[in-house]
């Protein structure tokens, strides 16, 4: 706030400078997108120069980048007009030198969208700044949330974008209030990683990427040394990853498997009901190492108690409902989420919190999502997650010949989980079972959707729940979930299995009216199935 005070005190010296009160910014270009381009980049190297002059530096190594025409590689269209960027300490560049390339989206920390006058409202500019959002999402596993800003003509909006979707501030006008425009884009300088949205347990030094934990009330380094499975790539969303690991300090280098995922606050954790059939010895599951719900500042990592400081969506309005619809699966009961814009059905559910090897962070959509499950278990024979193109494991929707013998040996740990720990499962598709290294055995992952039954009315569960194709017919006409559904559901993993391959290693030729089942409505999908069995 000092460094924006001074620069705009500079920026008014003079007999013609470069803001007067009631005429706004000297030389101003706002009536097309090349002029804001052009003035945008013009006032930050004045702003930035007036920095070095005065010998003040931001804290943080980041510079502003103009690249209106280059897309960032890792995408094949998205080309932010202006973005702010980390670079190494050891460059020579400088915060006003804007025309140099960013290496990949993975540098992009705040994305900015350049328009003509009169674009503020336009649908088109609001759908650019949520593609952007997205990529930063897509490509940065360590974010809790994207900021971003849309500038058309003299018109300035700041952007929140987080697992429950987009919050956005009133325009406001840069000629009328030159200080803020001074302090918004200096502040992206000033801000700490933190301000910024990037998570603080998970870290990078000198190309090694590791995750803070703190098991038994001491603080342990998970040395990440593999992605075995990537978020989803939209921003309304549970964003659940998984990474192999070990343990800082471990000679043997013993694999971990990391889970780290946002979480409904009204669900159980999966990491407690994981625990739980660990304890009770459950056989072909995963092995529970830790859990815990990812904190920040010494409270639950909620979206809305959290990242958006306790802000409401009372009185709120949506652009995209008040213009054109956007597509269905992006619309959510809650107001805060209902900018979400996701790539699959998923971002259709109530929102969850974040979570972080089994961490679960308790959201509050249907009104909170909490980065709450953070969840490890340990990657010996029971746990390689997903195949890591090494060794671990994969699932039988990989497998090249899926085997009736590991389909039979997970349906051995639905049958312990159940009669030993009280855990239902809830989920049993080609991704959740999964074979050994050697692939002699199978075994049963991804306690998400489980509840444990002795509490199922209390759980706040609902009672759909899985992938379509794989869902039971009663499932899908809302009758409540029971063991009998899970059954039914290994049959149609068994149904699938049957009609993708002709035999071991023999993939058959794909199915597509079996693959639009999952876009079909439930309804419809229990009247497809039942006159398959009937039939």
């Amino acid at each position: 706030e000092d460094a924006a005070t001074a620069v705009f005190d500079k920026c008014r010296e003079g007999d013609d400078p470069l803001y007067k009160s009631g005429d706004g910014w000297r030389d101003w270009e706002g009536h097309n997108e090349s002029g804001v381009q052009r003035s945008m980049e013009g006032y930050i190297s004045i702003f930035t120069t007036f920095l070095d002059k005065a010998d003040i530096k931001p804290p943080s190594q980041r510079r502003f980048v103009a690249s209106p025409n280059t897309p960032i590689p890792g995408s094949v269209k998205r080309k932010p007009d202006l973005c702010v960027a980390k670079f190494a300490e050891e460059s020579n560049s400088t915060p006003a030198k804007t025309k140099q390339q960013i290496a990949s989206w993975r540098e992009v920390l705040v994305a900015f969208e350049l328009k003509s006058a009169g674009k503020d409202r336009l649908e088109s500019t609001w759908l650019d700044m949520v593609k952007y959002a997205r990529e930063i999402f897509r490509h940065q596993d360590f974010r809790r949330f994207v900021l971003g800003l849309t500038l058309c003509g003299s018109t300035m909006r700041l952007w929140g974008f987080d697992r429950l979707g987009a919050t956005t501030s009133q325009p406001f006008d840069i000629h009328k209030n030159g200080l803020m425009f001074v302090t918004v884009l200096l502040g992206f300088l000033w801000m700490d990683d933190e301000q910024l949205g990037l998570d603080p347990d998970l870290m990078e030094v000198d190309g090694q990427r590791f995750v803070k934990i703190n098991r038994d009330r001491k603080e342990e380094r998970l040395i990440i040394t593999d992605t075995l499975r990537d978020h989803a790539p939209c921003i309304v969303g549970r964003a659940t990853t998984c990474w192999k690991a070990y343990r800082e300090g471990d000679e043997s280098k013993k694999p971990l498997v990391v889970k780290d995922s946002w979480q409904y606050v009204d669900r159980p954790e999966e990491g407690e009901l994981v625990r739980k059939a660990t304890a009770a010895r459950v056989i072909n599951i995963s092995p529970y190492y830790h859990h815990e719900t990812v904190s920040f500042n010494g409270r639950d990592d909620a979206v809305r108690s959290n990242v958006r400081k306790g802000m409401s969506a009372e009185g709120s309005s949506n652009p995209f409902t008040e213009q054109a619809s956007i597509s269905p699966e992006t619309t959510r009961s809650s107001k805060a989420s209902s900018f979400g814009v996701c790539g699959s059905s998923q971002a259709s559910a109530s929102m969850p919190t974040t979570n972080h090897l089994g961490k679960p962070r308790k959201p509050e959509i249907p009104e909170e999502i909490i980065k709450s499950d953070r969840g490890i278990t340990t990657a010996t024979k029971a746990l390689a997650i997903y195949h890591d193109g090494q060794g671990g494991r994969e699932s039988i929707g990989e497998r090249q010949s899926p085997s009736s013998y590991h389909h039979a040996e997970s349906l051995k740990g639905h049958e312990s989980s159940l009669n030993k720990a009280n855990v239902l499962h809830r989920d049993i598709s080609t991704g959740n079972i999964l074979l050994d290294e050697d692939e002699s055995d199978g075994f049963l992952n991804d306690f998400d959707l489980a509840v444990d039954i002795t509490r199922l009315e209390a759980s706040g569960a609902p009672g759909k729940t899985g992938t379509k194709v794989f869902m039971a017919i009663g499932v899908l006409l809302d009758e409540p979930h029971s063991f009998m559904h899970d059954l039914e559901s290994f049959f149609w993993v068994l149904f699938w299995i049957c009609i993708h391959y002709t035999g071991p290693g023999k993939e058959g030729e794909p199915k597509l009216k079996f693959e639009k089942w999952n876009y079909n409505s439930a309804e419809e999908v229990a009247d497809l199935k039942k006159g398959l069995v009937v039939g």
